[in-house]
């Protein structure tokens, strides 16, 4: 089951990859934020000129694979606890293996669904900055004191011991 599922996620990324090196990205992107209710494609182009084109076409390439990468970890670790549970399944008298297979045939049309989704809508919330580095911190260097041993003289100039003296 979960063969058949990785092999569907990473065909999925790498057509995205073979229609970003062509350049025929951005008309899929298009349909995927256009099935969503929520954009149009006025507001996939606004989008586009708030970033500039070169921008977005580094965020069309981005956004997805990371969309993809991080849901796909999720579902992984969805599929484990479903494995757990199915498990426990086996007390009420149902067959676990059908279980597994139902429950993550459904899990995978989730994921499915949010892929495109979350696509949308990370790529619609995108802001690039426009500093290129961030304001780098400038390390104030500490002056070193010298530490007082325990067996030396007592900064004091009591001649005894540190140890005996200021160091109890």
């Amino acid at each position: 089951v979960l063969n058949r599922h990785r092999e569907a996620i990473y065909k999925k990324r790498n057509e995205i990859l073979q229609l970003a090196e062509k350049g025929e990205l951005k008309p899929y992107l298009i349909d995927i934020v256009l099935a969503q209710k929520d954009y149009s494609e006025q507001t996939y182009m606004t989008k586009e000129e708030e970033l500039g084109e070169e921008r977005m076409r580094e965020a069309e390439k981005f956004v997805p694979l990371k969309v993809i990468d991080s849901l796909w970890v999720e579902h992984l670790e969805n599929m484990e606890q479903l494995r757990d549970s199915v498990r426990l399944r086996a007390y009420g008298q149902k067959d676990p293996l059908v279980e597994y297979k139902q429950e993550g045939h459904r899990m995978y049309q989730d994921l499915l669904t949010n892929v495109d989704t979350m696509i949308a809508h990370s790529l619609m919330r995108v802001q690039i900055n426009s500093q290129n580095k961030a304001p780098q911190r400038q390390v104030v260097s500490q002056p070193k004191a010298n530490k007082v041993g325990r067996n030396d003289p007592c900064p004091c100039g009591s001649g005894k011991k540190y140890k005996k003296c200021h160091g109890k």
